[in-house]
């Protein structure tokens, strides 16, 4: 029809100035088109929809089974109900028929999710009407800040009550991804409140709650500290960490769109929020080096992408609010986020092999940061026992799981380090690994890795519960791998007995997890 029509104005025209017919208007040149000058009207009118399709970013993809799938810039913010699926997507593999499950909240929020409506307010309410009692929330939060959030700085308690808590529970008026913080305290909180609290829903709920929360307003730092909490829970429930480094990427995302992983200018910000974002930052890196270090990849961050100082603590502060910014976190900042982001960039890098001397002196650093931390915190990491010879049932908790935390990753960190050399020390299986060259790395991954392995079976023993909040599979696992190879290539060493009687004891705290967890069978 357009080309009908461009046709009859061009002839039009031209008539006016010629009685020629135009070359482009012989019958040779024309378009056959037939014209329906009858055509009935549309049946129904508005907006033509292809106009909105054809301004969306959209690609096409042949998969393996010659299906295709279209992916839009609005795909993945989607909300779908149980039991709907995505209209654009077409999977490649046959998927199993998902399992009919019910709703764990009413499915009204869910809908309201989808948005947007014209009362932007509904999601909001009926976010809080989910919350628990005072006394629960009260409960929860103590649950929080008991296990998981003495390892992690990212919520401090003062900020919990300056800013989250008015927002649940005083009324005050502020964005919708307020709550999904709460929502993240009351997830992990509810995973390790023991017993379960009769009034309060299952971490899963709150964690479903959290995510319908964040999913309304702009991007601002408090998304970053909403998907920590919700990617520390799944650390703990998925095993594969699939998920929680998938989260830790769109947290890194979310982090160099907001700048803080540079230094900002100070006059345009106050100190506290400048020391918010440092912290939110290191507590995100350090996670980052955490995370890679244990599933074997390379981190987000490389060295060079970030140059944001360390938190301090403010200068009006009292002592116990000095708490968050004692010397373990700064270890936990500059041991995860310089001594195993240089570990990632030796043993993992493509464009330059790691040298014996290199590593040697990355084991002086890392070492080295135990300068950090206080002689007497020193000497009681390990020792489950009081100086009178007494079980210590009465001890600080937090303070003795941030130094089962400390000692794990720095033992595990080594056993990384020290195990490709001392897999070269074992191809020679007639000598006596201690007397190679390589004697050093030998004894250093021997040692840690009996270490790690005597800490687990340690901690069984004497406090079960932070067998829950640690991830030590993955370093029990790397340390049963070191000795098994001393025990194996070389057996009658002098290290191979004592090797051996700590490589049964590793496979029998991974057999009791694998009985634990019978669905990665």
């Amino acid at each position: 029809m357009r080309v009908k029509k461009l046709e009859a104005a061009l002839e039009a025209a031209h008539n006016l100035v010629s009685t020629e017919t135009h070359p482009l208007l012989a019958e040779t040149e024309r378009v056959n088109l037939l014209v329906e000058t009858d055509s009935p009207p549309p049946a129904m009118e508005g907006p033509d929809m292809n106009d909105e399709l054809a301004g969306q970013f959209s690609m096409l993809a042949i998969e393996g089974d010659v299906k295709t799938s279209r992916f839009t810039t609005s795909q993945y913010s989607l909300w779908f109900l149980d039991g709907q699926a995505d209209p654009h997507h077409a999977p490649s593999m046959v998927e199993q028929p998902a399992k009919i499950s019910v709703s764990r909240f009413p499915v009204e929020i869910l809908r309201t999710a989808l948005g947007p409506y014209e009362h932007d307010e509904s999601l909001h309410q009926n976010l809080i009407s989910c919350l628990p009692p005072v006394h629960v929330a009260l409960s929860l939060i103590d649950a929080y800040y008991t296990n998981s959030g003495c390892l992690q700085n990212i919520i401090p308690q003062s900020l919990l009550q300056e800013e989250f808590w008015p927002v649940a529970y005083e009324g005050r008026k502020t964005n919708t991804v307020s709550l999904a913080v709460i929502f993240g305290v009351f997830c992990i909180g509810a995973h390790f409140h023991l017993p379960v609290h009769p009034e309060a829903l299952s971490p899963e709920r709150y964690l479903h709650l959290s995510i319908l929360a964040i999913s309304q307003d702009p991007l601002s730092i408090v998304h970053i500290e909403a998907l920590f909490l919700q990617a520390s829970y799944m650390c703990v429930t998925d095993l594969s960490l699939g998920k929680p480094t998938a989260i830790l990427g769109l947290m890194i995302k979310c982090c160099q769109t907001l700048g803080i992983d540079h230094e900002c200018p100070t006059w345009r910000i106050s100190e506290q929020d400048k020391q918010r974002r440092r912290r939110i930052f290191h507590e995100v890196h350090s996670f980052d080096c955490f995370l890679s270090m244990n599933v074997g990849r390379c981190n987000f961050l490389s060295k060079g992408q970030h140059n944001t100082p360390l938190p301090c603590p403010l200068p009006d502060t009292t002592p116990s609010e000095v708490i968050p910014f004692d010397k373990a976190c700064k270890w936990k900042y500059l041991f995860l986020g310089q001594g195993v982001q240089a570990l990632l960039d030796i043993l993992l890098s493509t464009c330059q092999k790691a040298t014996y001397d290199a590593v040697l002196s990355l084991d002086k650093k890392l070492r080295g940061f135990d300068s950090i931390l206080d002689p007497t915190y020193l000497r009681e990491m390990g020792n489950w026992t009081t100086a009178n010879g007494v079980d210590s049932g009465s001890y600080d908790r937090k303070r003795k799981l941030q130094q089962q935390f400390i000692l794990l990753t720095r033992e595990c960190t080594l056993v990384h380090l020290h195990r490709g050399f001392l897999n070269r020390a074992l191809l020679n299986p007639s000598e006596d690994p201690i007397l190679s060259k390589w004697s050093i790395s030998v004894m250093a991954a021997y040692q840690s890795a009996c270490s790690v392995i005597r800490q687990v079976r340690l901690m069984g023993i004497h406090q079960p519960d932070f067998l829950r909040l640690i991830k030590w599979t993955n370093a029990v696992l790397s340390a049963s791998i070191a000795l098994a190879a001393l025990v194996i290539r070389t057996p009658f060493s002098s290290l191979a007995t004592v090797a051996f009687q700590e490589l049964q004891s590793g496979c029998e705290l991974l057999r009791t997890n694998l009985d634990e967890h019978s669905y990665i069978k």
